[in-house]
């Protein structure tokens, strides 16, 4: 009987201190740009190209994908899976040069997150994003000179096609509840644009604002 008890109060101990397996969907806003983009590369659709000096905006997008996350007390790893639209806005408007070109780039990310968890209801979280560029495009709007508006897909002969951020972000969970928020940076640690002629070279740097819902699964 006494090993009977033993193994029982051992096999509930196991139990409260076991991984708990959660799957999820998240989604929300992406506000994006690439750093030192001061100075950006216009693709014109004769197969020139321009570089203008302007100011850098944020491109306004969104994410959206799925989660999966392994957690024991206090500490968790959770990887994602994420369609993300990014980018950024370049324009000017002096006596010489007057224009608004938009950068947009969709990627595939893939964060994988070390969290760590406080209060049980908050996480702070960081890991590298693994994104693979899927398609983009160059939306530009001279007013002058001329009076034009261009549009260029863009491809791995102007754009490195896969990506390395480093990512850092907060998390707040609904207690007994599957929802919860999320904000985040990643930092792009590899320039965006290939045969860049500034040293300078753009890199991704986007904020996200997500939603999600967590399901444990084990």
């Amino acid at each position: 009987m006494t090993i009977a008890g033993d193994g029982e109060e051992a096999l509930l101990c196991l139990r409260a201190n076991a991984q708990l397996l959660s799957i999820g969907i998240k989604g929300g806003m992406n506000f994006s740009t690439l750093t030192n983009s001061k100075t950006i590369p216009v693709y014109r659709s004769n197969g020139s190209i321009s570089l203008l000096e302007g100011t850098s905006s944020y491109r306004k997008g969104f994410t959206i994908g799925g989660l999966l996350a392994l957690k024991v007390p206090l500490i968790g790893i959770q990887a994602e899976i994420l369609y993300s639209r990014q980018g950024v806005i370049n324009e000017a408007n002096t006596t010489l040069v007057n224009y608004k070109t938009t950068v947009g780039l969709n990627y595939l990310n893939i964060p994988v997150l070390l969290q760590f968890y406080f209060l049980k209801i908050i996480n702070f979280e960081i890991g590298p994003q693994f994104g693979f560029l899927m398609n983009a495009k160059q939306v530009t709007d001279f007013k002058s000179p001329g009076n034009s508006k261009e549009s260029v897909k863009l491809n791995g002969n102007e754009l490195r096609e896969s990506d390395l951020s480093l990512a850092l972000g907060v998390g707040f969970k609904l207690p007994k509840f599957p929802l919860g928020i999320n904000a985040r940076y990643t930092f792009g640690l590899r320039e965006t644009f290939l045969n860049y002629p500034n040293n300078k070279k753009p890199r991704n740097g986007v904020l996200q604002l997500t939603l999600f819902l967590k399901f444990k699964v084990v």
